[in-house]
């Protein structure tokens, strides 16, 4: 007699988690086991409110995919914005930051977590 493996897939969900490469464990009430490395938790940079400002104005980010953490940083017309103290946790999905000194006009926010950095061009109006 000869064993036959047959193909198994499962489905799962994953929760917020700060964005990086992740170990995958599976276990069905046996020994789990392990793919290293095998899932890609992608930051993501949905939304920031609000759109406009001037500089020193608290705005806050949003991430449906979550991904956010204390050791990211941002920029905001390439000037740092600093995250309000106790805005950012692990694997959140909003964090708080204020805009620093820049001229008027439309500038990129970029976002660096976990070796990635979502951008949204033009997503921030410095008004006077």
């Amino acid at each position: 007699c000869t064993p036959v493996v047959l193909p198994v897939q499962c489905t799962a969900s994953t929760g917020p988690s700060i964005a990086g490469t992740f170990d995958v464990v599976v276990s069905n009430g046996g020994a789990p086991v392990t793919l290293p490395l095998a899932y890609h938790y992608n930051a993501g940079l949905d939304s920031i409110n609000p759109p406009s400002g001037p500089a020193g104005t608290p705005v806050t980010l949003t991430s449906n995919s979550g991904g956010f953490g204390p050791a990211m940083t941002v920029t905001i017309g390439g000037v740092n914005a600093p995250i309000v103290l106790n805005s950012c946790t692990a694997n959140t999905k909003q964090c708080t930051v204020t805009t620093g000194p820049h001229a008027l006009g439309a500038v990129d926010i970029i976002v660096s977590v976990g070796g990635e950095t979502p951008t949204i061009v033009g997503g921030f109006t410095y008004t006077p």
